[in-house]
Parts: C-alpha cells; sequence; structure tokens
C-alpha cells in the first residue's frame, strides 16, 4: 500500500480525520476523543505543535505522530516551550511496516527545525528501544504508586471473585478554582522544585490544561488543592491524584479528606521521586508498583545535553 507521510494542519476536517482513526485503533475510548482532540491539537495557548500524518491512497489517515507545546522549566529557572507527544496511532491494517519511525523522523524533523528545546512523552515499554534508537534518553525516576483502600474488593477482583462494580458518582466540587486561587500555591510549588524538570503555569496555560471536566477538584485557596480524577478500573472504583499543591494543610491532610469523599476501592498515583510530594505519599503507605511504573522518556536536539531530574506528577503527562 503506498502511504504519503506529510506535515498537516489541525483545522476541523484534520481533527475529524484524526478522530476517526483513533475510534479504529481504540474502539472502547471513543467517549470525549473529539473534545479531547480539539484541546490537544487546536487550543493551545503557547502554539500549534507539528502534525504529521500518514495518508492511504484513497486519502484516508492511517497514521498520526502530533504534540502539543508543554510550559515547563527544566530546572535552572528559565521557562521554555517543550513538546509533549500526543495522540500517535497506526492503523492496525499498516502495522509493522516502520511506519511510527518514519512518522516520528519526520516529526522530528519539523521540531528541529522550530529549534523545540526538548520533546517528551511516556511510552508503553514496547516502544521504549525504538524511541532510543531516535534519540530517546529514559528518566528511571517515575513511579507508580497504589494505596489499597477497600483492600478486601481489590483482592476479590484479582483472584476472579465476584464484586459488585462501582462508577464514578457526581463529585461535590467539579469547578475549576480561579487561576488567583492557585497562584500563590503554584509560587510555592515552584521553590521546591529548583534543580528538577517541572511544569509551570501561567493563566492561559493553566485554564487550557484544566480546561476539560476530566479532572475533578478538593480544596480551598487557604488548604491548598487536591487535582484528581475518578475512574472504573473493572469493577473498582480508582482515584488517580493529578497532583496536590499544599497550602496550610498538608498533603496527607488534603488527600485523605478526597479519600474520605469519595470513598474509592484504590488510590494511584505516578510520582516522580524528586516530586515534592512523593515523600509524603509514601509516608501515608502508598505502595511503589515498579511493573507498571511508567517509561518517562525525553528527547534533546542538542548532543549531550543529558538527563536530568524530572520532578513530574500525574497531571504532567496524564494526556492520554
Amino acid at each position: 500500500m503506498k502511504l504519503e507521510i506529510v506535515t498537516a494542519e489541525a483545522n476541523e476536517a484534520v481533527l475529524a480525520r484524526i478522530v476517526d482513526l483513533h475510534n479504529e485503533v481504540w474502539p472502547r475510548e471513543s467517549v470525549g476523543r473529539e473534545q479531547k482532540a480539539k484541546w490537544a491539537f487546536g487550543g493551545n495557548p503557547l502554539g500549534r505543535a507539528p502534525l504529521v500524518v500518514a495518508v492511504g491512497e484513497n486519502g484516508e489517515f492511517l497514521g498520526v505522530r502530533g504534540g502539543m507545546f508543554w510550559s515547563v522549566d527544566l530546572g535552572s529557572g528559565e521557562v521554555i516551550r517543550a513538546i509533549q507527544l500526543h495522540g500517535t496511532a497506526v492503523h492496525p491494517s499498516v502495522r509493522r511496516q516502520g511506519l511510527f519511525s518514519r512518522m516520528t523522523v519526520k516529526f522530528l524533523e519539523e521540531v528541529d527545525r522550530e529549534n523545540v528545546p526538548v520533546v517528551f512523552n511516556v511510552s508503553v515499554a514496547a516502544s521504549r528501544a525504538g524511541y532510543e534508537k531516535l534519540g530517546w534518553n529514559y528518566s528511571t525516576t517515575l513511579r507508580s504508586m497504589v494505596l489499597p483502600v477497600r483492600l478486601g474488593r481489590a483482592i476479590r477482583q484479582m483472584i476472579g471473585g465476584r464484586i459488585q462494580p462501582r462508577t464514578p458518582g457526581e463529585s461535590r466540587l467539579t469547578r475549576r478554582p480561579d487561576f488567583e486561587d492557585v497562584r500563590g500555591l503554584l509560587l510555592k510549588r515552584a521553590s521546591k522544585c529548583v534543580g528538577s524538570m517541572h511544569t509551570v503555569y501561567t493563566h492561559e496555560f493553566f485554564e487550557w490544561r484544566f480546561a476539560s471536566d476530566i479532572y475533578q477538584w478538593f480544596g480551598n485557596p487557604t488548604d491548598g488543592y487536591v487535582v484528581y480524577r475518578l475512574r472504573q478500573r473493572g469493577n473498582l472504583l480508582e482515584l488517580l491524584i493529578g497532583d496536590v499543591w499544599p497550602g496550610s494543610a498538608s498533603v496527607k491532610s488534603l488527600v485523605r479528606s478526597v479519600i474520605m469523599r469519595e470513598k474509592p476501592d484504590l488510590v494511584v498515583s505516578w510520582t516522580s521521586t524528586v516530586h515534592p510530594n512523593y515523600r509524603p505519599l509514601r509516608r501515608m503507605g502508598f505502595i511503589v508498583q515498579p511493573r507498571r511504573s511508567l517509561n518517562l522518556g525525553l528527547r534533546f536536539p542538542v548532543a549531550g545535553t543529558g538527563l536530568i531530574n524530572c520532578g513530574l506528577m500525574a497531571a504532567d503527562i496524564d494526556t492520554f
């Protein structure tokens, strides 16, 4: 099959074809996909990152490699526009033909043309070798952690026992706080992330990042905030901690309050070992899951840049 790999503008027609491809690749996860595509590829206040598509003989999209600009500090105090990869997909009919690598090479040509300092992403283990051939380095600091709340239910599901399914209910605080409500908390966080890569939130970037209703909120400007999401894992109700921005209350107190309100079966998070929230969560009893830890890769166009400390948490990478 003849394929043409080209760059594309993220207009409505292109986004619709990307959504069609995503629906074919992941048919069970189609809810909200159109909204997410518009969010990722269209409305970013930092601009539109390069977008590469593989076009079939009849004009259909058979592959896509995209990303979005992300506001980060690599640890030096300088805020830069990095690119976080997002939305990559290859149609099942053209897999194992090198399309993934060819799209990535084309994407990196566009990235280097724009002088982007760093590209980063979370990948599945099977993709890691391919990324490393293309210049990616991998951080070993990102941990997957779990706190069982209703251990009996989790064990029964694990051994195949019957349990009553639980679904996310409506949170009592779903409204995103105003940026002014979190500005001081974010400055406090930034002061604890000196020397490590972390997300930097301006007013515009904050509103774009948390524009959807995927994440829910708990807290207030004085005590601090927890940003989190509820989802099903089998018949279990899982609470994913996206981030915690403590004020006068501690990380432990804020997370405990969310647990008491939502009553999940288990709580999970992805947290770097150098992140300010890592040790408080571990002291709460969060258990590191080595087999579930994520592959956080970074690609620097300047040779010899080397690895950096990555002070990231789930909300920094949970875009998929």
